[in-house]
């Protein structure tokens, strides 16, 4: 799994947001990885011979990155 995104736009009573400070929750809201850094981490995972990849967050909605179709390729 690759968390590639903390943004979202849901209070999900589930979720691990509800146990942030203020501040992390302020610094998580605009927490995306780069496209650069996620291309890196999967070239890594390939010579490791991993032949799949999920994208999914701990916190935060990944569908919420403008152009996610480049990261789900």
């Amino acid at each position: 799994m690759i968390h590639i995104s903390s943004v979202c736009s849901l209070k999900c009573p589930t979720c691990a947001y509800q146990f942030l400070s203020k501040e992390k929750l302020k610094e998580y809201a605009t927490t995306k990885m780069t496209f650069t850094e996620f291309t890196s981490i999967v070239d890594k995972a390939v010579e490791f011979g991993i032949d799949s990849i999920n994208l999914t967050s701990i916190i935060g909605e990944p569908l919420q990155i403008p152009d996610f179709e480049k990261y789900a390729r």
